[in-house]
């Protein structure tokens, strides 16, 4: 066992160190509740490694940490579609905290007071058992979310949400299944429920690979030219660019999805309702510029809007108030499209004004 935990410990904290290391400056709600349940997992098991190797008694414990798993997730699926309130976070972590003060409580007594263990743990052990609920009530309705949504969600976020509950709901529904199983001899390796909690945490790991290398700018040396001839043998009608065309900049003046740091191609694509590959289509036959570039230009734009308006925000600031992630990209963009640089800008707009 002590193995086990070992590695979830090492993995959790290893796939922590990736996130801190690939996270910008901007991070949304939903990488910090991500960065969140990572955190509470390492804690969580680095407790229960403690325990393992100085008081198994402690190890055997119900602890807090589960009662706090079902509502991050819950949280995380909803912040892919609406903004998070803090009363709303505090709300749903309330049973988390009440019971880490029990359990703590519980704790000083295992210690203390050795012989009167008698007075509050059968209690405690009585109401540690509500995490199974919470865990199943949480990643059941996380599930429910996703389906209705689903088309309004990144997909990446959709498949490592559906994947967390779907683990989660196992995690509890196996021991359930083997507590029927027990009378014909048939028990379950505790062993298997920390197997869980590691493919969750792994999946989180790949989840943060995948969008790194969504993130990374595509380089080409296209020339204008070349990109309208690759699409001679195209089935889309000049009429159908157009729309697609009006479609694409309607939604981008009246959205202004270039504001979110996380936006690509496939969010595009699902929030707009134009296949990916006529957007790709539109971007180069029409303005000449890929996906990244005709991107950037509107945050580039969107930055220049607000300098008269917010003189005392520093430029980078501004930058990624405006959807860059990096400064270094804000800075290449802007003296791409203005031909100055953005402090240089500035200077030259306080001046005439």
């Amino acid at each position: 066992m002590g193995y086990l935990v070992s590695i979830i410990v090492f993995q959790t904290l290893f796939t922590l160190m990736l996130i801190m290391v690939t996270r910008q400056k901007t991070t949304g709600v939903f990488e910090k509740l991500l960065t969140m349940l990572l955190l509470l997992m390492s804690v969580h098991f680095s407790i229960k490694l403690i325990f393992l190797l100085t008081n198994p008694d402690y190890f055997t414990l119900p602890s807090s940490f589960s009662l706090v798993y079902g509502p991050v997730v819950y949280l995380l699926t909803i912040s892919t579609t609406k903004t998070l309130k803090r009363s709303t976070i505090i709300t749903h972590f309330l049973p988390f905290i009440i019971m880490s003060v029990a359990y703590v409580f519980v704790l000083i007594q295992l210690h203390a007071f050795p012989l009167k263990n008698n007075l509050s743990l059968p209690l405690y052990n009585k109401i540690a058992f509500l995490d199974l609920v919470s865990i199943a009530t949480y990643n059941g309705l996380s599930l429910v979310l996703l389906r209705k949504n689903k088309l309004n969600i990144d997909p990446l976020k959709f498949k490592l949400l559906k994947s967390i509950a779907l683990l989660f709901i196992s995690m509890v529904l196996l021991p359930l299944f083997f507590i029927l199983l027990e009378p014909l001899g048939i028990f379950l390796d505790t062993r298997i429920v920390y197997i869980f909690i590691l493919v969750i945490v792994v999946c989180i790991a790949i989840y943060k690979v995948k969008v790194k290398e969504l993130k990374a700018e595509p380089h080409t040396t296209t020339s204008p030219q070349e990109k309208t001839q690759k699409y001679n043998s195209s089935n889309l009608s000049e009429t159908d660019l157009n729309a697609y065309q009006t479609q694409l900049e309607r939604y981008f003046n009246t959205n202004k999805p270039y504001l979110e740091p996380e936006l690509t191609l496939q969010i595009l694509s699902i929030r707009s309702g134009i296949p990916k590959h006529h957007i790709t289509q539109v971007l180069n036959t029409r303005f000449h510029k890929n996906f990244y570039q005709f991107v950037n230009e509107f945050r580039v734009r969107e930055v220049i809007s607000k300098m008269s308006k917010h003189k005392n925000v520093s430029l980078v600031d501004l930058a990624y108030q405006c959807g860059f992630n990096s400064k270094s990209t804000f800075n290449n963009y802007f003296k791409k499209i203005t031909g100055f640089t953005p402090s240089e800008y500035k200077k030259q707009h306080d001046l005439a004004t």
